[in-house]
C-alpha cells in the first residue's frame, strides 16, 4: 500500500511440465475354459494377424506469467498481465506465443457525489480485454509419425511408412475476449443485477481438412479462418422479503443470454467440405456449412412449399424462385438456426426457519430444430411399416387422395415419384421450450426438542427432482436411446 490511497501488487510465476504415456498391446490366444481371459493362461500369441502394438507419447509445455494490479481508494481499479507459453502441441516452427490482458473498473458507489443516493449500495463499471488459447490438441496435429512397415521390405532393411502427416507450421488458435458492463445493487442488496456485453473472437482455428484418398491420409490439421461470438448476458436477483431473526427470505432470480456467432476469413477454402456435407446421409452433418458470415448452428436445406394437393408430391423452391418437384442440392440455403434468440434460467427460493424450497426453470426461445422423428417415423416409411413402431401422424396427417391438404406424402408416392425422401425445410420447426430443471424441498430439525433426546445435534431431510416438467412447441420422439431423464432423490443428514 502506497501513500495517498494507492495500492499496487505484482506477481511473477513460471512453470514447466512434461507428460509421458506408454502403451503396449498384444493379442493372446488359446485360453482354457473358465480362465475368463486372464493373459497368464494364454497358450500363444497371434503373430500373423496381430503384431504387438506400442505407443510412446511425450508432451512438454512451459509458461511464464507477470501480472499487476492497481487500486486508488477502492474507486479506480486496473490490472494487466503478460504471459509467455511454449508447447509441443503445436508445430515446431510455431510452438510459442505471448498472451496479454488489460482490465479497468470504476466503483461509482465509493465516489463522494454518490453519497446523496443511499439506496445505491453498489454500482461498478468494468471493461476488460485480453487473449488466450488452449492446448487441447495432441502432438499428432503438429508432428509427423513414422512406423515400420510390416508388409514392405527393401534390400537395405525394413521400410518406414508415414502413419500421420504432421504440420510443423501449426499455430496457436488465438482467442480475444472483451467484456464490458456494470454491477448494480440497490435497497440494501434487495435488488442485484449484472449486465455484461461480451465479444469472443478466435482466429487461426485448428481444423482437420479432409485429404484426397490418393494421398493415403484421411485428414490434416491446419489453421484456417476465425469465429466471432457476440452477445449480452443479464443476471438479476430480487429479494422481496427477508427476516434475519427467523432465518427467512424469499428470492427470485433470472438469467438471460442473447448471442450470435459467425465464421470469418474462410473464403472458399472449405467448399469441398461443404459439398461433402450436402450429400452426406448422416443427419448430424447434412445441415452443416463452413461459410463466412454464418454460424456452426445454422441449418441448411432446400426450401419446401409443402405437399401438392393434386399429386401428393413435395414441392421445392429453387434459388431463382421457381417451383419444382425435383430435389436439387444446389438449391440449399439457410433455413434456420439451432441457437435460440434468448435462453436462460428463471427460478425462486424460499426459506423460513428450518424449511426451504427452491425451483428453477430453463427456457429457450426463438430457435429451430430438425424434427427427425417426422422423417424417420412419419414420412420415410411405406404401407408395410405401419405395423411397427411409428408415429400416429404417419396414419392421420399424410396425403391419401387428390385434393387432400396434408403435411406428409402418401404411401404410394414414396419410392415411386422420387428416388428417396429428403429432409427439406418441411422438417425444420420452431423450438420454444420451457423445462422444469430442478425442484427441491427440505426441513432442518435443529431446534426441535426430540432431536436432543435422540442425541442428535442436527437432522435435515431433503428431497430433489430434476426435469420434472417440459413444454415445447415441437414434438420430437426421444425413444430409448436418448430419453428425457427424470430423476429424484431423498436424503437424510444427521449430526451427533
Amino acid at each position: 500500500v502506497l501513500s495517498g490511497g494507492h495500492q499496487v501488487s505484482l506477481n511473477l510465476r513460471g512453470d514447466a511440465r512434461e507428460s509421458k504415456t506408454k502403451n503396449i498391446s498384444t493379442t493372446v490366444l488359446g485360453f482354457p475354459f473358465g480362465s475368463k481371459g486372464n493373459p497368464a493362461f494364454g497358450t500363444s500369441y497371434d503373430m500373423i494377424n496381430k503384431v504387438p502394438g506400442y505407443t510412446d507419447n511425450v508432451s512438454r509445455s512451459g509458461s511464464g506469467l507477470a501480472s499487476g494490479n492497481y487500486s486508488w481508494k477502492n474507486r479506480f481499479l486496473a490490472d494487466a498481465s503478460l504471459r509467455y507459453d511454449v508447447s509441443t502441441s503445436f508445430g515446431a516452427n510455431k510452438s510459442d506465443h505471448t498472451f496479454w490482458s488489460l482490465g479497468a473498473g470504476w466503483n461509482l458507489h465509493n465516489e463522494p457525489f454518490m453519497q446523496a443516493l443511499p439506496f445505491i449500495n453498489r454500482l461498478k463499471l468494468f471493461i476488460n480485454t485480453g487473449t488466450n488459447s488452449n492446448q487441447s490438441y495432441t502432438n499428432l496435429g503438429s508432428t509427423a509419425v513414422y512406423s515400420y512397415a510390416d508388409l514392405y521390405n527393401v534390400a537395405m532393411g525394413q521400410a518406414l511408412e508415414l502413419g500421420y502427416m504432421g504440420n510443423p507450421d501449426l499455430r496457436w488458435p488465438i482467442t480475444q475476449n472483451t467484456n464490458m458492463g456494470f454491477d448494480l445493487s440497490l435497497f440494501k442488496s434487495r435488488l442485484n443485477a449484472t449486465v455484461n456485453y461480451f465479444r469472443k473472437y478466435t482466429k487461426d482455428m485448428v481444423i482437420p481438412i479432409t485429404l484426397p484418398p490418393s494421398t493415403g491420409y484421411s485428414s490434416y490439421m491446419t489453421n484456417m479462418g476465425g469465429m466471432e461470438n457476440t452477445g449480452v448476458e443479464v443476471t438479476a436477483r430480487v429479494t422481496p422479503w427477508a427476516d434475519v431473526n427467523r432465518r427467512a427470505s424469499w428470492t427470485i432470480h433470472l438469467n438471460g443470454i442473447f448471442q450470435n456467432s459467425k465464421f470469418t476469413g474462410l473464403g472458399n477454402s472449405l467448399s469441398q467440405e461443404n459439398s461433402k456435407f450436402a450429400t452426406d446421409s448422416v443427419l448430424a452433418t447434412q445441415f452443416r456449412r463452413y461459410m463466412d458470415g454464418h454460424s456452426q448452428f445454422d441449418i441448411w436445406s432446400v426450401r419446401s412449399l409443402g405437399i401438392d394437393p393434386g399429386s401428393g408430391r413435395e414441392v421445392y423452391l429453387k434459388l431463382n424462385g421457381d417451383r419444382t418437384f425435383i430435389y436439387d442440392q444446389n438449391d440449399i440455403v439457410k433455413v434456420g438456426s439451432t441457437r435460440p434468440t434468448v435462453e436462460g434460467i428463471v427460478g425462486t427460493s424460499f426459506m423460513y426457519e428450518g424449511f426451504s424450497f427452491s425451483v428453477n426453470f430453463r427456457y429457450r426461445l426463438g430457435g429451430q430444430a430438425i424434427n427427425d422423428a417426422l422423417f424417420a417415423k412419419v414420412e420415410d416409411i411405406d404401407a408395410n411399416d405401419v405395423k411397427y413402431n411409428v408415429d400416429r401422424r404417419a396414419l392421420y396427417d399424410r396425403w391419401q387422395r387428390a385434393g387432400d391438404i396434408a403435411d406428409y406424402r402418401g404411401f404410394g408416392e414414396i419410392g415411386r415419384n422420387e428416388v428417396q425422401t429428403y429432409i427439406s425445410s418441411r422438417f425444420v420447426q420452431k423450438e420454444n421450450t420451457f423445462t422444469g430443471e430442478s425442484v427441491s424441498v427440505g426441513y432442518e430439525f435443529s431446534k426441535s426438542e426430540w432431536i436432543k433426546k435422540l442425541g442428535l445435534s442436527n437432522l435435515r431431510i431433503n428431497a430433489y427432482m430434476n426435469e420434472f416438467v417440459r413444454w415445447s412447441t415441437i414434438q420430437v420422439e426421444r425413444g430409448t436411446q436418448y430419453p428425457f431423464t427424470r430423476s429424484g432423490s431423498l436424503s437424510v443428514n444427521a449430526s451427533f
